[in-house]
């Protein structure tokens, strides 16, 4: 499928893109500001104002990797926790093409070989590419007003408790589930039908408006023709220690030499760190961007040290490092640069070439324990996490 893709974008002039510069900062409400009316283009090429990095592949994905992440906290389209996503009811939304804007802006990233949303529920995922589904419960956003009464009829486990329950609950008629007499028997098929319309029935329009979006230069064809791995690029994917081993592959020197020495245990001290990241071992303080829904103060804008905000080191943090992108879906290299005498230098990450290079210096030929706290410090500090 990605084949087709490069295929797809290579059907398009060179010349012809569309040019988005953008903060990280509330990086979903400007996306849309900066797009309003633009006659998107297949090919983009993306700018973040205030910093040095040209694009040549590395910044757009690492854009769309921040701007569906975004939408974890963007309330207009969307609700539910990232990364179990559905859509929100918004007419006056869907009247300003918002969520067909927000397909299109979809497929340009799977066309442009970046990653996908990864945020919706499978119940959501599987519809958007007409993959029949059983609804569970799961599914329903824990902000949806009808929860604690569809998880009451849930637990219930005889009739009497169980038409205690369904007759606390007449919002199941304008749900569609207008049997009149209800028994314990009918418990699952009115629980399927109630969460049916909460995630998909009542959010139609905003779904087949996305569908529109998402259509644009033959994405959602290419997605429902490989529906295995079309619903990877929806759905969120756990991403583990191997798949991250594969994706940034050792350039050792020649064995025998000490060289190769010191590099074999780098490697083995990455290992170590990558494990302790899959644990949830690692966490730093950080100065987070203000949230869309927060409104500004001199202190969000400032970032005053008081908003100190607790994160911990994630396996897609790593990915996103060297390549822009939280999702293994590149080969790329481990790098070692041993013409660096200074102990200051750090860590980098290439994210055009896919590769992250650690220097050979005082810095990360330690202990295991110090030289993941070392990483873990140097890719927060990389653009997009904040400083510690």
């Amino acid at each position: 499928m990605e084949e087709a893709f490069e295929q797809t974008l290579n059907g398009f002039p060179k010349e012809q893109f569309t040019l988005i510069e953008i903060t990280r900062k509330d990086i979903v409400t400007r996306t849309f500001e900066c797009i309003e009316d633009e006659d998107l283009k297949a090919r983009v090429s993306v700018k973040f104002i205030g910093e040095d990095a040209i694009d040549s592949g590395g910044v757009t994905r690492e854009f769309f990797s921040e701007l569906f992440r975004g939408f974890g906290v963007y309330s207009m389209l969307v609700r539910g926790t990232y990364p179990h996503i559905t859509f929100r009811h918004n007419l006056e939304a869907v009247a300003k093409g918002l969520f067909e804007t927000f397909g299109k802006l979809v497929a340009i990233a799977l066309v442009n070989g970046c990653p996908g949303p990864h945020f919706f529920t499978p119940m959501v995922a599987e519809f958007i590419l007409d993959i029949p589904r059983e609804p569970h419960l799961t599914e329903v956003p824990d902000d949806c007003e009808f929860l604690t009464q569809l998880t009451n009829i849930s637990n219930c486990s005889d009739e009497a408790s169980f038409i205690i329950a369904v007759n606390s609950f007449p919002e199941r008629f304008d749900m569609g589930y207008t049997k009149a007499t209800v028994t314990f028997e009918d418990k699952n098929e009115l629980l399927n039908a109630c969460v049916k319309h909460v995630v998909l029935s009542c959010v139609a329009e905003e779904i087949y408006s996305f569908k529109k979006g998402l259509a644009s230069f033959g994405v959602l064809e290419f997605l429902s023709k490989y529906p295995s791995d079309g619903i990877k690029h929806l759905m969120h994917v756990e991403v583990s220690v191997e798949d991250v081993k594969s994706c940034f592959v050792p350039c050792f020197s020649t064995p025998g030499f000490q060289l190769h020495e010191r590099e074999t245990e780098i490697v083995y001290n990455w290992h170590s760190f990558l494990r302790s990241v899959s644990r949830g071992k690692l966490k730093c303080n950080v100065i987070p961007f203000p949230q869309p829904c927060i409104p500004s103060t001199d202190e969000t804008v400032d970032f005053k040290h008081d908003n100190l905000e607790l994160r911990f080191l994630t396996l897609s943090d790593v990915l996103q490092f060297g390549s822009g992108s939280r999702f293994p879906s590149f080969a790329g290299k481990l790098q070692f640069d041993h013409d660096s005498v200074s102990a200051e230098k750090r860590i980098s990450g290439n994210t055009c070439a896919f590769s992250i290079t650690i220097p050979v210096n005082k810095r990360y030929t330690c202990n295991s324990n110090e030289f993941a706290q070392k990483l873990m410090e140097d890719i927060f500090e990389a653009y997009g996490f904040g400083l510690p």
